[in-house]
């Protein structure tokens, strides 16, 4: 804050939010549920000194940085009557916080990774009890699973718990005139929050809790697909916020179809900061963002469908920080059926025995063929795609002289399905 005011050449800096001043102080109010920040506004001297705002005496011929879009007229005109000299400054803190430090990536990183640990012990609990619980249920369960972590602060919003033609409203919120079961429809969207005094977690889930129509299939490959095209090929350093939103809605649009908030948003001291992923933002992706990524559709005769992982923005690309996977029970089946149908134990080769092949080609075209039979597969059993996705090909460790394209594929599977396996292990 020194160096920026010095380099601004500015006497003194007002930091106008709230947000911004607790996340300078590092401090939390406890009584504040949900938004848990500090209602004060600071005067920070370039020497370093700070107060608390509460008088302009003093600020008489200093050279003020005052973020207009944050500041009151009274304000503005209460400083003139001071006789300070105003300058339009966007408060730095803002971009401070969306570039997280070392401590802050590795906290938020503890806090994700408890908060996937709570959407699997979730996801375990409605489908064992979906026949008896309700939409408000699922809020006091996720509320009662996060009290188990000694960080845990309080819920960042009420648990958006949306089951049949409810999930149509983006931000839905059950009441007790609203309230029903979820397994009166096939599909319950979960979009859920925890404040954690290591950092703040953001994470939405469409679950099946009976059997979704082919409508339903469609739209939610497409959202997901969305959701990968973003992740897999926009977030890296020096990306637009305007060119991965278009890719968030690239699937859907092209059906004819389309949603309307954010792709996503920055998270950390708050649920909602910079930067924002949208159309007619300007941002820049950087080294130690952490964005959230959830589009989604929504159609009032059917309901709605929603994706959201944290993802940290690395120098390579990227790391998404809530682990679980999208659908665990399709997953389950779908392993289950690839097991079933091609016997994969016996009949995957090992890597240390591929040998060259007339067909070194093969593989890479199949590959392209895979990614647009995705929504087939996806018609199928609501098949998580990172088993057919393209990038997959290119992680494995094959060289470009490939067996043909049959094995490639059995073994991309059985390279999935341990990943798979390890990932259930560990949230046991």
């Amino acid at each position: 804050m020194q160096r920026y005011l010095c380099e601004k050449e500015l006497d003194v800096g007002l930091v106008l939010s709230a947000e911004n001043t607790s996340w300078l102080l590092n401090l939390r109010d406890k009584k504040k549920s949900e938004y848990p920040v500090v209602y004060k506004r600071l005067i920070v001297k370039k020497e370093g000194d700070f107060e608390v705002l509460t008088s302009l005496n003093g600020l008489k011929n200093l050279s003020v940085g005052v973020d207009f879009n944050k500041a009151s007229y009274n304000l503005i005109q209460s400083l003139k009557q001071a006789g300070a000299k105003i300058i339009n400054t966007p408060e730095m803190i803002d971009d401070l916080k969306a570039q997280k430090n070392g401590v802050e990536i590795q906290n938020i990183k503890q806090a994700c990774l408890f908060e996937s640990q709570v959407i699997c012990k979730f996801l375990a609990y409605v489908e064992k009890n979906k026949n008896h619980i309700t939409e408000m249920d699922c809020d006091k369960k996720l509320q009662s699973l996060r009290k188990k972590s000694p960080l845990y602060f309080c819920d960042s919003f009420q648990t958006i718990a949306a089951s049949g033609v409810h999930a149509a409203l983006a931000h839905y919120m059950a009441t007790d005139k609203t309230n029903i079961k979820v397994i009166e429809n096939p599909l319950l969207l979960v979009d859920t929050s925890g404040h954690y005094l290591n950092g703040t977690t953001d994470m939405t889930r469409t679950i099946v809790v009976g059997e979704p129509s082919s409508l339903m299939k469609k739209r939610y490959t497409q959202v997901l697909k969305g959701h990968i095209g973003v992740s897999t090929s926009s977030i890296k350093v020096g990306a637009s916020s305007a060119s991965m939103d278009e890719k968030a809605h690239a699937y859907l649009r092209a059906d004819g179809v389309d949603f309307y908030h954010s792709t996503g948003h920055g998270i950390g001291i708050e649920i909602h900061e910079e930067p924002y992923v949208r159309q007619n933002r300007k941002d820049i992706l950087e080294e130690g963002m952490i964005i959230t990524v959830e589009p989604g559709i929504y159609i009032p005769s059917l309901g709605g469908v929603r994706i959201e992982d944290d993802v940290l923005v690395t120098s390579n690309g990227y790391k998404i920080l809530t682990e679980y996977s999208k659908e665990q029970r399709s997953l389950e089946k779908a392993v289950n059926l690839f097991r079933e149908y091609t016997k994969l134990q016996d009949a995957i080769p090992d890597l240390k025995e591929m040998k060259a092949s007339d067909d070194a080609e093969i593989a890479l075209m199949a590959a392209m063929e895979l990614e647009e039979s995705l929504s087939r597969i996806s018609e199928s059993f609501l098949l998580y795609p990172h088993f057919v996705r393209i990038s997959f090909f290119r992680e494995l460790p094959l060289k470009k002289e490939t067996r043909t394209f049959k094995n490639n594929f059995l073994l991309l599977i059985s390279w999935k399905i341990k990943l798979f396996n390890e990932r259930e292990s560990f949230f046991a």
